[in-house]
């Protein structure tokens, strides 16, 4: 039996050769069914819970340099560990039993909840990282270095969280609401991942649009950090070496290492979805592993590298004095 779709073959006799059997991640009984994927899906979501909260406690404890920013950022790669706490939930909790629910689970409201926490996760943490970048390359452009007020980036941050929150919500009214926009993918992802379905004109439309807006914000992180490296080589070569300088070049520099971290995760994901969209064939076990690993593992990695730095520079400062 030849199918597009893996479902039907649940209900195919055992007897019976049928194809596709799975949907990269699911099988008929389980929403995971790799023990090693199930594995690493628990472990992304605590590190992302736990490295979150405790990047939040430090900045709210530090007011360190443009600190509501970097909270901002905590708290949106703090949802990706929410995001796959819920998806390790269901997995659980549907454990040999996933059958039940196979059929309806991608249109289920629970799932296109998950959607639109993974969509407002990524999305705010890539778009408040450009604003950091931009902001930093901004303060560094001075001959001395000059910060916004914190009201200023408080206002900033809520502007752009009830902006994403909004599209969040529009995507979950969309989903059930108009039948041809639907989630592709058992791990509720909010872009089309699996070759067994095919998208309508209005997902082409959304994940072109979605794929303009996230290349040109990496474009102005990079550009960000290109203008950030020319500064800072400008002004060591002037010796400009003030204790305020010297604190926020290193922050500069820092930033870059995490951009450059961002960037080698976001990558891929966009060069998948280009070709998901040009309908160019991707392999499974390619899929699987940008599904569970790359495009939550920004959210382990930014809270532990700014944290880390404003550990450092927190006991530089107690050691000065």
């Amino acid at each position: 039996v030849q199918s597009d779709w893996y479902v039907l073959c649940c209900f195919v006799n055992e007897a019976t050769s049928c194809s596709p059997q799975n949907d990269y991640l699911s099988s008929c009984t389980d929403l995971i069914h790799n023990e090693l994927q199930e594995a690493v899906l628990i472990i992304q979501a605590l590190s992302a819970l736990i490295f979150n909260t405790m990047a939040c406690t430090i900045h709210v404890c530090t007011h360190s340099i443009d600190y509501i920013l970097f909270l901002s950022l905590s708290a949106a790669d703090g949802l990706m560990g929410l995001y796959l706490s819920a998806i390790a939930f269901v997995n659980f909790f549907y454990s040999g039993t996933f059958t039940v629910i196979i059929v309806e689970w991608q249109s289920m409201f629970l799932c296109t909840v998950i959607s639109s926490i993974s969509f407002l996760s990524s999305e705010m943490s890539l778009l408040t990282l450009a604003f950091i970048c931009s902001e930093r390359a901004r303060s560094l452009s001075k001959i001395q270095l000059v910060f916004r007020k914190d009201k200023q980036y408080l206002i900033l941050a809520i502007c752009l969280w009830i902006t994403m929150i909004c599209i969040s919500t529009g995507m979950i009214l969309s989903f059930v609401f108009i039948s041809s926009i639907s989630i592709n993918n058992n791990m509720c992802l909010y872009f089309g991942v699996s070759g067994a379905h095919k998208i309508s004109l209005i997902e082409h439309v959304w994940y072109i649009t979605l794929m303009v807006f996230n290349l040109l914000l990496l474009l102005v992180i990079v550009v960000a950090c290109v203008w950030i490296l020319k500064i800072v080589q400008s002004k060591q070569r002037r010796q400009l070496q003030s204790s305020t300088d010297r604190h926020g070049m290193g922050v500069s520099l820092f930033l870059i290492v995490l951009v450059l971290t961002n960037l080698g995760c976001w990558l891929p994901v966009l060069i998948v979805l280009i070709l998901g969209t040009l309908e160019f064939a991707i392999q499974d076990s390619v899929l699987v592993w940008i599904m569970i690993l790359v495009i939550p593992i920004n959210a382990t990695v930014n809270p532990f590298l700014h944290s880390v730095k404003f550990i450092r520079h927190k006991l530089k400062a107690r050691e000065l004095h």
